[in-house]
């Protein structure tokens, strides 16, 4: 399967905790924007690595929709990860 950068970027920001949106954009450090992101969850709901669901309704104003990294995302991430590590030598300077 086919991942870019980005893609691996936000299933490393769900790997600690689901997310709506706003939260994932604020943790990539502003640097996409909103409607960019939920093109790009989009993608990842299609690829079977994230899933979505519709938050309770608060009184500050609209359902949140979180997403949340599923097992073939996980497991995507991590052969990214061992990929990366072993490319640059890094796991031995970090293990």
């Amino acid at each position: 399967m086919k991942i870019t950068n980005q893609e691996l970027m936000v299933l490393s920001i769900l790997d600690t905790e689901k997310m709506y949106g706003y939260q994932i954009v604020k943790e990539l450090g502003g640097n996409m924007l909103l409607g960019s992101l939920y093109n790009l969850m989009k993608q990842l709901e299609r690829k079977d690595l994230v899933k979505s669901e519709w938050g309770e309704e608060t009184g500050e104003g609209a359902r949140r929709k979180y997403y949340s990294i599923n097992g073939n995302g996980r497991k995507i991430l991590a052969q990214a990860k061992d990929f990366y590590l072993s490319k640059w030598g890094l796991n031995t300077a970090l293990g």
